[in-house]
């Protein structure tokens, strides 16, 4: 799929890339985390399955790793159908991992409303979990919890196959 830096190379026109979109494609395009994603940002997982975005302030991280945890959503089978947020306290992990506007409430709101992903179907913040709506409908899809090392007992009994350890410099 061609993404909105491909309109930066020389020769390609902006009509080149949209063509004649309808309203409807363009609000698909609008939650299309492919088309926007800068240069490295979407998710190439690796034989290792590790993934590490190491970079300066205002590259993305937050939201890199938001909607990479959409996208895991689309397959809760290939991560146990759980996974982990884990920062240094539990007020950074819900100010920029879960509601910010890089946070993956944000993410899952964008593609839900776009039709391009998965909704969150409930969540609950006393026991730090939400569930992503289930890909092949019925109950849970994906299990994202959260912790912080700030708390090392909030990771404590988690089995996950997935995790993203935000902040990681702090620890």
């Amino acid at each position: 799929m061609l993404n909105l830096y491909d309109m930066l190379r020389p020769g390609v026109s902006v009509a080149d890339i949209l063509g004649d979109l309808t309203a409807a494609d363009l609000r698909t395009l609008n939650g299309c985390w492919e088309f926007w994603a800068r240069p490295g940002q979407t998710w190439q997982p690796g034989p290792e399955f590790i993934t590490d975005y190491e970079a300066g302030r205002g590259w993305g991280k937050d939201h890199a790793a938001s909607e990479n945890m959409c996208d895991a959503a689309e397959h809760p089978e290939d991560w146990g159908g759980q996974a982990v947020v884990v920062g240094p306290d539990p007020t950074q992990v819900k100010r920029d991992c879960l509601v910010g506007p890089s946070g993956i409430f944000a993410a899952a709101r964008r593609r839900a409303d776009a039709g391009t992903g998965l909704g969150i179907r409930s969540h609950n913040w006393n026991d730090r979990v939400l569930h992503f709506e289930n890909p092949r409908g019925g109950g849970n899809g994906l299990t994202v919890h959260w912790a912080a090392s700030s708390d090392p007992k909030s990771v404590h009994g988690l089995n996950v196959g997935l995790a993203w350890l935000d902040e990681f410099g702090l620890w």
